[in-house]
């Protein structure tokens, strides 16, 4: 017995004086190659195999937990993964009980010069042939109930079958043969016995049949701003009539209209094209067409089993917090995001659409070099009670949905204030403390932020909601199907609890790809005094040539008081700035240069002034300066420079400067060449001797706009290759 004791005294002397590589850490190592029943103490098993690593991340939660309720709980805490590949079919939970402090922060990292990837992902072999399709029986996963809608092949993302066919990947800058055309809608909302309905009437010449795997394929409808997926229950070939279960409330449907475009996907007939794949759930098959260069003997096919990876749980409510975690270093791949009977629909930005890693309750927690690619849903969101919290130099891409959501869509506790009446008391009605529950003062900065919208087509590459005090900057975002920013989330006039976002610095670009409508590189909504958009680069945002919106700058939906300041836009489809309404907005030293239609747009007339237009610069080369209405005289403009480089009259709304002049606008204005270095080229740097300067223009120093860095770090974008925009000059 004493021998016994001596013996379990040693061990646990050992592992204590191993943990401790200074008076103030302690470090617990992972690798796919370890044992739990380790202590976690080395980064690689010793000779003897009897001590090593840790095998799992969960053990070392454990271990975390155990030593934050010890009285070695006051020292960092690193968690060093070693590289390869951690599977995980359950999320991985943080709680309160694994947070670090201020000093003393609990750390996940890689191990030196090696990448871990945390993936929801299983590989799928053991492929037969049959004619040009390859099939896997899918029986031993899940006990074949698995279900996904994503799949990767040596890590790109494939098609799902679909008719018609896309010509390029996932539909950008699609034809109208890629498409079918929907004649008519009849919504049925649902009642006791049945569920809700939506019939499409389709048009008389799109071959749609009553195909075999129609049952269980999705109809993918593009309506303006957002593109519902709904499950086909069944066709009427004679009345040309689709019938699609939709979700409760489907209130969308009031914005259907004649002409809008379609297409059905999943659909085990539609599988004709190399990239393509189908999943037959009732038989647990799955079928691939490889393309030509792909051997199926070697090729690593991934599906997803698990819809998030990583948890921080806190309990804003009860005053706890997940506190005080530092990721670096690690790669999270690989999520599924389940479609319902009802279908997946989302009014706006798919808004509901889960986070692959999600935090609720979490504060002061960082996320420093990582990367989160190859997912179903979001990459990240902030929700409620998530605070001080920082994004930075991370890789997000292939995202089903959008890169990163900030808040809810429902404000925070309010102070206790007489609810106000009028706008002026509205705009002054601010949520300025955000309370416990409340989300705000979170950091995106120095992210590359790319290829979203590939599943759930609407998703946004940072997403703002009711979420306040967020700084937004040097980040790199495109490839985008709709908006790349969308900041705030109130209709009209009511208070909002979104304000006071600074939003900088960033290079945001290749938006829309000609898919959505009513979009904008940068897109706002709601009363929200502080909130500054300032020194961005925008460009090459175009919508669907057939419907309207593709803008730079949007001040959509009540956007009030927010400042529009040195920021470059140019290479859009339907205006540079677009305020739909709103009340004494700011757009103050910007350089807007050639839409492909309006430049500068203004819709709806108010009683008050839209906004205040001074010391920007307007470069065009069409006959198109000013858009939709501008006869109520309820906005400002001065000094600003104005030039047509066709050679055409700059013309306001059919008036000349000085007629435009004799109702009170643009009195300092001038109309000369800004004399950019090369438009034609893309560059609007000024030339010493611009006459914009005269103006009180100030220069827009481009070298500070987007990633900084290492060098590898700045120049990782020109990596991945786009088809071009056919409106960008490049």
């Amino acid at each position: 017995m004493k021998n016994c004791l001596i013996f379990f005294c040693m061990i646990l002397l050992t592992s204590l004086i191993s943990f401790a590589q200074n008076s103030n850490e302690l470090t617990i190592y992972i690798s796919p190659e370890g044992n739990d029943a380790w202590s976690g103490a080395l980064p690689e098993a010793n000779e003897s195999k009897t001590e090593g690593p840790l095998a799992s991340i969960q053990k070392a939660l454990e271990k975390v937990k155990n030593i934050r309720n010890s009285g070695a709980g006051e020292k960092t805490i690193r968690v060093v993964l070693r590289g390869g590949t951690y599977l995980v079919n359950v999320p991985i939970v943080i709680t309160p009980e694994h947070s670090g402090k201020k000093d003393n922060p609990t750390i996940f990292e890689n191990y030196q010069n090696e990448r871990p990837l945390i993936s929801g992902g299983v590989k799928i072999t053991s492929w037969n042939k049959e004619n040009n399709k390859y099939v896997a029986d899918m029986q031993t996963i899940n006990a074949g109930k698995l279900s996904f809608n994503s799949l990767w092949v040596n890590g790109e993302r494939r098609q799902p079958a679909r008719i018609p066919n896309d010509t390029n990947p996932f539909g950008d800058y699609p034809s109208k043969q890629e498409f079918f055309t929907a004649k008519k809608y009849e919504y049925i909302p649902e009642s006791e016995n049945q569920p809700g309905t939506l019939k499409v009437f389709y048009d008389e010449k799109d071959p749609i049949q009553n195909w075999e795997s129609l049952t269980g394929s999705y109809c993918v409808l593009f309506c303006k701003w957002a593109v519902p997926l709904l499950p086909i229950r069944s066709v009427d070939t004679d009345t040309k009539c689709l019938y699609l279960n939709v979700p409760k409330n489907f209130w969308f449907a009031v914005i259907f209209s004649e002409g809008q475009r379609f297409y059905i996907e999943h659909l085990f007939e539609g599988l004709d094209k190399p990239g393509e794949w189908y999943l037959n759930r009732k038989e647990g098959k799955l079928y691939y067409i490889p393309l030509p260069e792909e051997d199926m003997t070697s090729a690593e096919v991934i599906v997803p089993v698990v819809e998030q990876l990583l948890l921080l749980e806190g309990k804003p409510a009860e005053n706890k917090f997940v506190e005080h975690i530092l990721f670096k270093g690690i790669e999270f791949a690989f999520t599924n995001f389940p479609i319902s009977e009802q279908g997946q629909f989302d009014p706006q930005a798919e808004v509901s659409v889960s986070g692959a890693i999600q935090g609720i309750g979490a504060r002061y927690c960082v996320f420093e070099k990582c990367s989160i690619q190859h997912v179903s849903n979001y990459a990240l969101w902030w929700r409620s009670g998530s605070q001080n919290n920082i994004i930075r130099q991370c890789h997000l891409y292939d995202m089903g949905a959008g890169g990163i959501k900030i808040g809810e869509t429902a404000n925070a506790e309010t102070d206790g204030s007489p609810s106000p009446s009028t706008v002026e008391e509205k705009s002054l009605y601010l949520y300025k403390e955000l309370g416990i529950t409340g989300c705000g003062h979170n950091t995106v900065e120095n992210c590359f932020i790319h290829e979203g919208g590939r599943f759930l087509r609407a998703g946004i590459g940072v997403w703002i909601g009711r979420s306040s005090y967020n700084h937004v900057a040097h980040n790199e975002i495109c490839d985008f199907r709709y908006s790349g920013m969308s900041v705030g989330w109130c209709w009209g006039y009511d208070p909002s609890s979104a304000h006071h976002n600074i939003v900088e610095y960033n290079h945001i670009h290749n938006i829309g790809k000609a898919q959505l409508a009513d979009m904008g590189g940068i897109y706002t909504l709601g009363i929200s005094p502080g909130t500054e958009l300032k020194n961005n680069h925008i460009h090459d945002i175009m919508c669907d040539p057939e419907q309207y919106g593709g803008w730079g700058l949007y001040t959509d939906e009540g956007s009030s008081y927010i400042v529009l300041e040195n920021n470059i836009v140019h290479h859009t489809l339907t205006g540079n700035f677009h305020q739909h309404y709103g009340r004494e907005n700011r757009v103050i030293n910007n350089i807007f240069a050639l839409s492909a239609r309006e430049q500068i747009i203004r819709s709806r007339e108010e009683d008050h002034i839209s906004f205040i237009f001074e010391r920007n610069i307007v470069y065009y080369d069409n006959d198109k300066l000013l858009g939709s209405n501008w006869t109520n005289k309820k906005w400002q403009m001065d000094k600003n420079c104005y030039w047509n480089a066709s050679g055409k009259d700059v013309m306001f709304k059919n008036k000349t400067l000085k007629q435009w002049q004799e109702d009170g606008f643009d009195i300092n204005s001038i109309i000369a060449d800004p004399m950019f270095e090369n438009p034609d080229k893309c560059d609007f740097r000024l030339k010493e001797n611009s006459p914009a300067f005269q103006l009180g223009f100030h220069p827009i120093d481009v070298s500070k706009i987007g990633l900084y860095g290492e060098e590898e770090w700045i120049k990782l974008p020109e990596k991945y290759k786009r088809i071009p925009c056919p409106i960008s000059s490049k």
